[in-house]
């Protein structure tokens, strides 16, 4: 992307796409927080659900149903949650280029 490209037009773009998802950016961090400790939970549950020794209840609980459930739960969680920060951090870059290249103008 060149700085010509960073037009008043695509940078108020980028100013509305990011005062639009602050919202959905919130819920999917705090969707992450929550799989994360629902994951926890089911390997808990998991581990003292299960006998043997520690080695083999820590096996068990890496392989039972509902924690590999959970841990695709988190990480489409943590996926969605980062392919939208992605964007943002595009966003941001857009509008700081714009800002820069302006400020370049008015002082040549």
């Amino acid at each position: 992307m060149t700085s010509s490209a960073i037009t008043q037009d695509r940078m108020e773009l980028a100013m509305d796409e990011l005062a639009s998802t602050d919202e959905k950016v919130a819920e999917l961090k705090t969707n992450v927080k929550r799989a994360e400790y629902l994951l926890k939970r089911k390997e808990a549950h998991a581990f003292v659900s299960s006998q043997g020794t520690v080695k083999d209840r820590e096996a068990a609980s890496r392989l039972d149903a509902d924690v590999v459930a959970a841990y695709d739960a988190h990480t489409d969680a943590m996926e969605e949650y980062e392919r939208l920060e992605a964007k943002r951090k595009t966003w941001e870059l857009v509008i700081d280029t714009w800002r820069t290249v302006e400020a370049s103008r008015r002082r040549g």
